[in-house]
């Protein structure tokens, strides 16, 4: 079963998974990767790693970008994501 395109006003919309919260190198991240691709979505190449400069920025309210170079791997997989989500919205054009 695939979900990945919906039609709807005459656009037509895609799909895409992002992995959150993950952790490279464990059986955890693999497992997942693995069902993920059986869901028929496309799952984005950026993935948003567990930081505790996430939680932090919800909670104080700001971005990742507010917290400079301490969120230096945040900041790079947020502008990431930006970019490939940019590039798929210009691909559908």
């Amino acid at each position: 079963m695939k979900f990945g395109l919906a039609e709807k006003g005459g656009f037509i919309r895609q799909a895409r998974l992002v992995f959150n919260q993950y952790q490279q190198n464990t059986s955890l991240a693999k497992e997942a990767l693995e069902i993920l691709s059986e869901f028929g979505i496309e799952l984005c190449d950026t993935r948003i790693g567990s930081r505790q400069v996430y939680r932090q920025s919800a909670v104080f309210g700001h971005t990742v970008h507010d917290f400079g170079s301490k969120a230096k791997e945040a900041i790079e997989e947020i502008e990431g994501l930006t970019d490939e989500l940019l590039s798929v919205i210009e691909s559908a054009k």
